[in-house]
């Protein structure tokens, strides 16, 4: 019988960079994550572009609101993409809605991919600088990346709001 158990792909990262803390692990593992997870990204962008706006018609009867959803992603997707990786799910999220909104896949490349590959790098490096006796050290970096990440976040969000705001009064 098989199953299938959702693997963090920050504990895969890290693990596959402490596991031998030599630089060809730390690049090895970088190269692995960057690509494993831009392929996912590209696998919900294309389901979603094939298959997303119909479902987003099913859910949101009002057209205006996913022309106002569409608009203000393609505003914004660069952004969104590469500060996808500060929560759980959202990066997926994102390349679906990419797809779903048409986001031309160039620019979805490169951003989601950019997003992808410096997340690796960072996250690999975090794993090498700890041993399996000791991974204080990726624990700290690890802290350190999603902090960056989840305040770049709330400032975007802010800044955000703000803009709604403005454009209502």
């Amino acid at each position: 019988m098989a199953f299938s158990s959702p693997i963090s792909s920050s504990l895969f990262l890290v693990s596959s960079s402490s596991a031998s803390q030599a630089t060809s692990s730390t690049i090895l593992g970088a190269v692995c994550g960057s690509l494993g997870l831009t392929l996912a990204g590209v696998t919900g962008y294309t389901l979603c572009r094939l298959y997303g706006y119909q479902m987003l018609r099913r859910i949101y009867r009002d057209e205006e609101l996913l022309l106002d959803m569409k608009a203000t992603f393609h505003r914004h997707s660069v952004l969104v993409l590469l500060l996808s990786r500060a929560a759980p799910m959202f990066p997926e999220a994102a390349s679906c809605l990419a797809g779903a909104t048409h986001m031309p896949f160039l620019r979805f490349l490169l951003a989601f991919g950019s997003s992808c590959t410096l997340y690796s790098i960072a996250v690999a490096y975090a794993g090498s600088l700890s041993s399996s006796e000791d991974i204080t050290p990726a624990i700290i970096a690890y802290l350190c990346i999603m902090t960056v990440l989840w305040s770049s976040w709330a400032l975007f969000s802010r800044k955000m709001k703000k803009e709604k705001n403005q454009s209502q009064s």
